[in-house]
């Protein structure tokens, strides 16, 4: 199983959604599981299950990261509050 948490690139990310996606919406798998891989529909519909579960974690993903990648972003243009005055001035 693929280790979301690892993956730092949205693109990354994009290119498993769209093979998962593709999978999931690819009308030939199942005669492919039926007559290639000696599998059934039950086994076909499992893996359809598990795609969508990972799909939803890699959208979930998606917008993690680029939550993250746009507060990165942020701090790097210098919208962070500026502190003035002396250590000794400043409270917490």
């Amino acid at each position: 199983m693929i280790d979301l948490s690892r993956i730092r690139s949205l693109k990354t990310l994009e290119e498993h959604k769209k093979v998962i996606n593709d999978f999931i919406n690819n009308p030939n798998i199942l005669q492919h599981y039926i007559e290639n891989l000696d599998w059934d529909e039950g086994d076909y519909e499992c893996d359809v299950e598990q795609a969508k579960e990972l799909l939803e974690k890699i959208e979930h993903r998606m917008k993690s990261l680029g939550n993250h990648l746009s507060n990165e972003k942020k701090k790097k243009t210098g919208n962070e509050p500026v502190i003035t005055g002396s250590k000794s001035e400043q409270t917490v």
